[in-house]
């Protein structure tokens, strides 16, 4: 085989190639390059004809240049060959007689760094343009890569990109990369209006809206919400378009989209009504309220919500997390379990004196929702530090002590919002047992020092401040 003249050694695969045998090296062993067979030596071997048709498929010799900045400026404005959805990205591409120019979008900013990904994709492209999420010195970032040199990577401008096609490309704001609009595109396109996307799933929200009445709670609170969005939305692209104008490559740009105006959301609803909405969808059984509670779990306010934040439990390790988990009662399903994450095969539960929900995992692990307020008139007895903060009256009653209304735990052992939180929620507790998490909150800023200082010293698990330790040290303040 050695002998055969269509089979190649590396160093005449590079010369083939017009590369270095380093280089050469790197490029073999990437998906899609020629396999090589063993001649009767044990050497690898290259069949000229493979790699031939290898070279001839990427549109051009490696010896070609393979920057954009390497290219010279067209004659004629290249050829736009139009646009395909590649997976998680939207793909407009050029022909160039070293292969396409790619300018790519992704359907979302956790794609910008999946370089590899995207040389996989578009192995056939000369230059690969990805549209970033930043804004550099000369406008939205481009990150430039080449599949003929995977190390490759660099920061164009657009007027680089401009000059590679001759004629500005196409800049899409992210709430505009509707891609039934992108498809539509051409070079010398007038300027069309395209409502602005979000990732809501908007007419989820509003089945359920149109199932009330129309000054329901529920109706006027998913209606307005998702105005709003929308308004969002559209003054998001709005934002992008007109910042585009700070920048020197404004010149070198195209905008083939504008945002359609949104009417400007009415007032919020008031908390209430809208706590009130939220119980009444969280209480339903049915797959549509927990579509819509999915739907918009990282939108939300979660002052709205009966609970601050959800906590983990682990059995066996702590007399009073497992006698709280034994008062929990086995409880029906509803929605409201969607915020917690539970799932059918979950034990579903609720704790008995606040009604909020809780569930056992498969693995025996427990979550539960954190209070804001707690539903006691009698006094608190004493606070026990054990993982949690456990919260103990004198009626004999036990609560996990009540988070932040912005989803702050009580902590300690540091210096933080934690434990700042934890002296504020000493202090208010020792006046009001029934205290909200907002009215802690809002007392952070007024925390006597002795607590302060209480709260940011390390306790091991099982720390207990009685009634009387948290006024001692907070009289002791005062005098």
């Amino acid at each position: 085989m050695a002998g055969q003249p269509d089979f190649l050694t590396v160093a005449q695969v590079a010369s083939l190639l017009k590369l270095s045998q380093p280089d050469t090296w790197k490029l073999v062993g990437q998906l899609g390059f020629p396999l090589p067979v063993r001649d009767e030596e044990g050497h690898d071997r290259w069949s000229q004809r493979a790699v031939e048709q290898w070279a001839g498929r990427r549109g051009h010799l490696m010896a070609n240049p393979y920057k954009l900045k390497d290219l010279r400026p067209p004659p004629t404005p290249r050829p736009y060959l139009g646009l395909r959805i590649i997976e998680d990205y939207a793909v407009l591409s050029w022909d160039t007689e070293y292969g396409e120019i790619c300018l790519v979008y992704p359907a979302h900013p956790s794609f910008y760094h999946k370089s590899s990904k995207i040389l996989r994709l578009l192995s056939h492209a000369f230059s690969i343009l990805l549209v970033g999420p930043d804004w550099g010195f000369t406008g939205k970032t481009l990150q430039e890569f080449s599949p003929a040199d995977p190390e490759y990577s660099n920061l164009p401008s657009w007027a680089e990109l401009k000059r590679a096609l001759g004629y500005p490309a196409p800049f899409w704001p992210t709430a505009l990369q509707d891609h039934d609009l992108m498809m539509r595109w051409v070079p010398g396109s007038p300027t069309i209006m395209g409502r602005a996307q979000n990732s809501l799933d908007e007419k989820l929200l509003l089945r359920l809206a149109n199932a009330y009445q129309e000054d329901d709670p529920v109706s006027v609170t998913l209606r307005h919400f998702v105005s709003r969005i929308r308004y969002q939305a559209m003054k998001s692209a709005e934002w992008e378009l007109s910042h585009w104008e700070k920048y020197e490559d404004f010149k070198d740009v195209t905008f083939p989209v504008k945002p359609i105006p949104e009417p400007e959301p009415s007032p919020v609803p008031s908390l209430e009504i809208r706590r009130q909405a939220w119980a009444k969808i969280g209480a339903r059984t049915d797959e549509l309220a927990a579509q819509c509670i999915d739907e918009t779990k990282g939108w939300i306010d979660k002052k709205i919500l009966s609970f601050s934040s959800v906590t983990q439990l682990i059995p066996g390790n702590s007399t009073i997390v497992d006698n709280w988990l034994e008062s929990l009662c086995e409880t029906p399903w509803c929605a409201e379990f969607v915020w917690l994450g539970a799932s059918s095969d979950d034990i579903l539960l609720r704790d008995p004196l606040t009604n909020l929900p809780a569930y056992r995992a498969n693995d025996g692990r427990y979550f539960a929702a954190v209070p804001q307020k707690l539903p006691s008139t009698s006094p608190l007895q004493s606070i026990v530090l054990d993982k949690d903060v456990w919260i103990c009256t004198y009626d004999g009653r036990t609560y996990l002590a009540p988070g932040g209304s912005d989803g702050i735990t009580a902590t300690w052992g540091y210096s933080g919002t934690g434990p700042s939180y934890l002296a504020s929620l000493f202090n208010c507790l020792l006046d009001d047992i029934a205290s909200s998490t907002f009215f802690i909150d809002s007392q952070r800023r007024q925390i006597p020092n002795g607590l302060l200082a209480l709260a940011m010293e390390k306790h091991p698990d099982g720390t207990i401040f009685s009634r009387q330790d948290l006024v001692k040290i907070k009289q002791q303040y005062i005098e």
